[in-house]
């Protein structure tokens, strides 16, 4: 009687074997799964105002471009928080922030 609910068993380890071999090899399916993956581990990161650190008068001249190439200058914003997180598309725990900056912008 083990031995057909060892087999079954054994063919359920290899084909979660086999998926996972699959996702690690295809790199848009291994990119999505490491930030869905990370994302599980980080989803309790979150941003907190002791960790801020105020930027000298002399280096506040920066000018950024948003992601629709409007251009911002960080004297618009005095007074204001700034975040500016630099990450890449193929970055699986840049990716797992993204969720985190989303509903910080929402704030």
């Amino acid at each position: 009687m083990s031995k057909p609910k060892r087999k079954i068993t054994d063919y359920i380890f290899n084909a979660l074997l086999v998926i996972i071999v699959l996702i690690l090899i295809v790199p848009s399916w291994r990119i999505s799964f490491q930030g869905w993956f990370q994302g599980l581990f980080m989803s309790e990161v979150e941003f907190k105002s002791e960790l801020s650190e105020s930027i000298p008068e002399k280096e506040r001249n920066w000018a950024l471009f948003d992601t629709e190439n409007k251009l911002y200058n960080f004297d618009e914003f005095k007074g204001k928080p700034i975040v500016v997180s630099f990450w890449a598309t193929w970055c699986p725990p840049c990716r797992a922030e993204l969720p985190e900056l989303q509903e910080l912008k929402m704030k």
